[in-house]
């Protein structure tokens, strides 16, 4: 995962797990991320390190779309 400044310099660079499968959300000085493997990270939005990760089973079928909404 990476992250950038308004003009596109980059701030930090972490990893997780799986690929993040939906647009990371930033409050409160946190970015949270959902990655394709059920984790939610929690990640420090000074410099990337993780405050934590809550993890759930993920149900037998995800359908995706990947279109936009209408």
């Amino acid at each position: 995962m990476l992250a950038f400044d308004d003009g596109g310099k980059r701030l930090w660079q972490t990893k997780v797990t799986s690929e993040v499968i939906s647009p990371p959300m930033v409050a409160e000085g946190q970015v949270g991320a959902w990655s394709g493997d059920g984790r939610l990270y929690a990640l420090a939005a000074a410099d990337g390190k993780t405050k934590w990760v809550y993890q759930r089973s993920n149900p037998p079928l995800i359908v995706r779309n990947t279109r936009a909404a209408s």
